[in-house]
């Protein structure tokens, strides 16, 4: 009983002496969800941040890297310069129109051949993003090899001349003893035979060095169609060889049995040269990420013509190449930096 009264007592005692603080913490002034409200509130006001803003990411830069393949249409290939025929006749009497044998001439185009049937390019460059959808980029590729060959023969019957009456021209052809048929149709008998056989080769490579500028059609979902144009230049690096043979029989009597070489003689050289180039472009482009980019498309790419020459045996030989014009299919990435 003693215990009871003396905890009425406590309650009590604890009930008058806090009536206000109890009364604040009541329905009628509030809890603690309202001391966060205005500054009219006797309560202090706990401030809330503001969310932080996430920014909105929009490169400059970018790097790229590209494969490209596709076909190229035959370039015209021609040599000027090399002539054969004349005096080449073995050293035994003389050669030409007058002689039974051929002029001076230059090598047979039907003897030409290459294969510029397809090209590759590797590469890669830097651009900038200009804004409004433009972006630039510089570029340097390197092209895949071509080839192109100078494979021949002719053949021709020459006569020797002897001065018969001693005035220091010669006049007259060698007798025959052999008996030998007319081989080459002119009414005479043929005292050697000459064959020459040229062979060359040209390996054609180089780098392509391009300005591009492209516009962005806008995007969808990460895809962006866009078209673009180029300009710029072909590093065009070359190596040629040439090998000519000679070969001379006498056709009264070696011809049967075989040839007997009488010169032959090589030639090499490399050269470079630049040519224009220039391209139009369409693809489209997929963003991977906010940086990283698939690039696939279509390009044109056309390449100038070129030529240089090269000594064989003492003379100037020009090879010429005619313009290429490429279609090729690309694909890349692009890596964008701030």
């Amino acid at each position: 009983m003693k215990v009871q009264l003396a905890c009425i007592s406590v309650a009590l005692a604890v009930a008058t002496a806090c009536p206000a603080g109890a009364a604040d913490w009541g329905p009628s002034r509030g809890g603690v969800r309202d001391m966060t409200r205005d500054s009219g509130s006797p309560h202090p006001v706990i401030a809330v941040p503001a969310p932080v803003p996430i920014p909105d990411y929009k490169p400059n830069w970018y790097f790229r890297f590209d494969a490209g393949f596709g076909a190229i249409t035959q370039p015209s290939f021609s040599e000027s310069g090399y002539q054969y025929g004349g005096l080449i006749n073995g050293g035994d009497g003389y050669t030409g129109s007058f002689a039974g044998g051929p002029d001076l001439q230059s090598l047979d185009p039907t003897w030409f051949s290459s294969d510029f049937s397809s090209l590759a390019t590797f590469g890669g460059g830097v651009g900038y993003y200009l804004g409004g959808g433009w972006r630039i980029d510089a570029t340097v590729e390197k092209r895949s090899n071509d080839q192109a060959e100078i494979i021949g023969s002719d053949s021709w019957e020459s006569h020797s001349y002897y001065d018969t009456d001693f005035d220091g021209v010669n006049d007259t052809y060698g007798t025959d003893p052999s008996g030998n048929g007319d081989f080459d149709g002119d009414g005479s008998v043929a005292d050697r035979r000459t064959t020459i056989y040229v062979t060359d080769r040209i390996d054609v490579d180089g780098t392509v060095w391009m300005a591009n500028a492209y516009y962005d059609l806008g995007s969808r979902r990460g895809f962006t169609p866009y078209v673009g144009v180029g300009l710029g230049f072909v590093w065009n690096e070359f190596d040629r060889s040439h090998t000519t043979r000679i070969e001379s029989c006498d056709v009264e009597s070696v011809c049967t049995t075989g040839t007997i070489p009488v010169d032959s003689f090589t030639a090499s050289d490399s050269a470079s040269t630049i040519s224009i180039a220039a391209a139009a472009m369409a693809g489209l482009s997929y963003d991977v990420t906010d940086i990283t980019t698939i690039d696939i498309g279509y390009r044109y790419l056309f390449m100038g013509g070129t030529d240089f020459v090269m000594d064989i045996d003492g003379g100037p030989s020009r090879i010429s190449i005619g313009d290429q014009h490429v279609h090729q299919i690309r694909a890349g990435l692009r890596f964008n930096v701030e």
